[in-house]
């Protein structure tokens, strides 16, 4: 029993080690907010968002960057200050909201979400590194039950659980294309981080986020529902307009190099066979260059694209 507390002991010593944000303490209350200041000068920045939505960030050098998805308006940045209470002792602070409780162990740094009964709705399992290559890597607990929805169109799967997805600006069929996911637990998971990413849950008692450069910088929304969550998450990020009525109709997709006298074939072809059809996609294959992202027309394959959208559409 002894050899086996030693061993934690060491374990726990070697990962604070490895951790810039360890030995942390809390700084001055903002708004909602607190940075905490760490051995070394690095940071973290915990805001309670909204009193169902936390956002961490941290900074290893104690500075933190401008974030681009804020920048070019992708997320909202403009709350209302979120009343909260907080509380302090040697090894933890912790901030309250209405709906929350943001439980961060300070020695080294570890956050723990629990929901206003005390049930733990996310936490990390080990503490939060910052690599020399510029790379960050965040390891969070993973229960038995535990599946993950979501990470954008992706083909891997529904449940994501024993999967490993890349995020990345590249063509690719089975990777994520958005950096947010929801968890069976009860949250969800979004980070503002825009490196490449690597959303790794193979693991059997937690899976890990990497990102390949930048700060760790995310966001926790509490449901405990998916439809809550999904709310919380789109308040954030923006909300959708509604689709046109031709675009919940019934579509066909052309194949990857149609041509200009093949959709108008299939336009007829419906007709004829008096089949509804709301709409007609192509692949990229109808520009000039695929996936060039210069949406120029292949002069080849459509020599004529207005007189083909009018006779479609006729």
């Amino acid at each position: 029993m002894l050899r086996l507390i030693l061993f934690a002991a060491a374990v726990s010593a070697a990962q604070a080690a490895s951790s810039p944000f360890d030995e942390c303490a809390p700084g001055k209350l903002e708004p909602g907010a607190i940075t905490l200041t760490c051995r070394g000068g690095a940071a973290v920045r915990l805001q309670a968002v909204t009193a169902d939505v936390v956002r961490v960030r941290a900074a290893a050098g104690g500075q933190f960057g401008e974030s681009l998805t804020v920048k070019w308006g992708f997320v909202k940045d403009d709350w209302p200050a979120v009343p909260v209470r907080t509380h302090t002792s040697p090894q933890t602070f912790s901030m309250e909201t209405a709906s929350l409780r943001v439980e961060a162990n300070l020695r080294p740094f570890r956050l723990k979400v629990m929901d206003r009964a005390g049930k733990v709705v996310f936490e990390e399992s080990a503490p939060a590194e910052a690599r020399p290559d510029g790379s960050a890597a965040q390891t969070v607990a993973m229960t038995a039950g535990e599946h993950f929805y979501g990470l954008g169109f992706q083909r891997m799967a529904l449940d994501v659980r024993g999967k490993k997805l890349q995020w990345w600006r590249a063509f690719r069929s089975s990777e994520a294309t958005v950096p947010f996911f929801l968890s069976s637990r009860g949250y969800g998971y979004y980070s503002n981080n825009t490196y490449r990413h690597v959303f790794d849950f193979t693991g059997t008692n937690s899976y890990a986020v990497t990102t390949g450069g930048g700060q760790q910088d995310y966001y926790i929304f509490h449901g405990p529902s998916f439809r809550s969550i999904l709310d919380h998450y789109t308040a954030l990020t923006g909300r959708p307009m509604l689709a046109p009525r031709w675009a919940l109709g019934i579509g066909y997709q052309s194949r990857y190099l149609e041509e200009q006298k093949g959709v108008l074939g299939t336009a007829t072809g419906f007709r004829r066979e008096d089949i509804p059809l709301d709409w007609i996609g192509l692949e990229p294959g109808w520009e000039d260059v695929p996936y060039a992202m210069k949406w120029n027309w292949s002069p080849k394959r459509f020599p004529n694209p207005d007189q083909m959208i009018r006779e479609v559409a006729a």
